[in-house]
């Protein structure tokens, strides 16, 4: 009988505890592999958000969405509490977290294309996703506004594809994105996936953004945790990600040396 009443004393522990935490309804992109895995319930991203939230009690609620549905949901009633991987400076009125993701584009070609440069794109054909020209800068920016070659997407596979199959020159996307999908493609049997990553970009901020800066402020909080305890060191590892840190709002783009530190 004892025993019976520890055991139902604990369930009760467990089920307050469980009610007491909040839940938080995140945005998850589709597309954005490895940051996210949706059909795993995993990814770099998505698992630096579960323990971040998780310090403070709170439980994660995924709603899948599709890359091109990221921006909108900052400006509609939405159904998401927070949302990642934003790529725009929309006036929307969320809170804007105090750590943020930390991503590296590349300019991505075949091998024989050399680049040194943003000058060197001005008159290639040149595929780039949705805010590309926002993020890395005003000197990219005058660079391509005029190329006529110059266009945007929002998949990030199909940019890759596009350039195995040599209908563009030069892509404009993440380095671990694209690593990982190369990767993929290996594993699937294509051989021929040599790429070369022209290292012309700093590293920018894809905000988090919550609709409250209670919400804000937890995951802030979570994160500050994860960052002196070491979690956030290890799941970066598990990803092949081996540097995150905070980083300040896009800036203009400058080149970065061959580390992938900024270069004064």
């Amino acid at each position: 009988m004892v025993i019976v009443r520890i055991w139902i004393a604990a369930v009760l522990i467990f089920v307050a505890g469980w009610l007491r935490a909040d839940e938080v309804v995140v945005a998850v992109p589709l597309s954005m592999q490895p940051y996210f895995l949706p059909f795993k319930g995993s990814g770099l991203a998505y698992d630096i958000i579960l323990a971040a939230f998780a310090t403070q009690g709170d439980r994660v609620r995924p709603l899948y969405v599709s890359s091109r549905q990221i921006n909108k949901l900052l400006t509609s009633d939405s159904r998401a509490d927070c949302v990642p991987m934003v790529s725009s400076g929309l006036e929307h009125g969320w809170t804007t977290t105090e750590r943020v993701y930390l991503l590296h584009d590349y300019a991505i070609t075949r091998p024989g294309v050399r680049l040194t440069s943003f000058e060197d794109l001005r008159h290639r054909k040149v595929l780039g996703y949705p805010g590309a020209l926002w993020f890395l800068g005003d000197e990219l920016r005058a660079v391509l506004k005029d190329n006529p070659q110059y266009r945007e997407i929002n998949n990030h596979r199909a940019q890759v594809r596009l350039l195995l199959q040599g209908s563009v020159e030069v892509i404009i996307v993440d380095g671990l994105l694209t690593s990982w999908y190369l990767d993929y493609l290996r594993e699937e049997g294509k051989t021929d996936t040599k790429v070369v990553f022209h290292d012309l970009f700093q590293p920018v901020a894809y905000d988090f953004f919550c609709r409250s800066s209670a919400i804000a402020a937890r995951f802030s909080a979570g994160m500050e945790q994860l960052i002196k305890d070491g979690t956030l060191l290890e799941i970066g590892k598990r990803y092949g990600a081996v540097k995150l840190e905070s980083a300040i709002r896009p800036r203009s783009g400058q080149p970065v040396n061959s580390s992938g530190s900024s270069m004064p």
